[in-house]
């Protein structure tokens, strides 16, 4: 009676350890921020401001866009260089282009943001964590993405189409 009794408290405490962690994936419910945040941060904006935020977001992309590829591909020509056994003086001259990039980027995320808080106001733009979104966002969180600098930008296990090229290396 007692061996049942404690596999009964057993299943029913794995039981609910498992839905508390199933908590927050779907549905938005707690532990998580999902699709509902942004629901919830337009209902905090008037209907002007929401069109200026849009139109402030989407100017951005229009500058980022061309600016993550070209990232993208200096990342590639450097990787090229490396694997082609180039001199590190040749392998600089890039690695000062990817960095005059990467600080176009941040710096046009910078000045995004601060038009963003200047049409919402402080306030709202505290209460939306918009400061610190771009930390959950695209400061690369706990999860890796495939292809991230984690990995070395191959991909995971190296899966990347552009890793698996035979390559005339001299």
């Amino acid at each position: 009676m007692k061996r049942k009794s404690i596999t009964i408290a057993l299943a029913l405490l794995l039981v609910a350890g498992m839905a508390f962690a199933g908590m927050g994936r779907m549905n938005n419910q707690a532990g998580s921020m999902q699709r509902g945040q942004n629901i919830q941060d337009c209902q905090l904006l008037t209907e002007e401001e929401q069109i200026k935020v849009h139109d402030a977001k989407f100017d951005f992309e229009k500058k980022a866009i061309p600016l993550r590829a070209e990232i993208r591909i200096l990342r590639m020509e450097m990787n090229e260089l490396i694997l082609n056994g180039k001199s590190s003086k040749e392998i600089s001259g890039k690695l000062s282009k990817l960095n005059d990039t990467r600080s176009a980027l941040a710096a046009a995320k910078l000045a995004q943001q601060i038009e963003v808080r200047n049409i919402v106001g402080e306030d709202n733009y505290r209460k939306m964590g918009m400061y610190n979104r771009s930390m959950m966002q695209g400061g690369r969180k706990g999860h890796y993405k495939q292809g991230s600098n984690m990995m070395g930008g191959r991909g995971y296990n190296n899966s990347s189409p552009y890793w698996n090229i035979p390559r005339n290396v001299k």
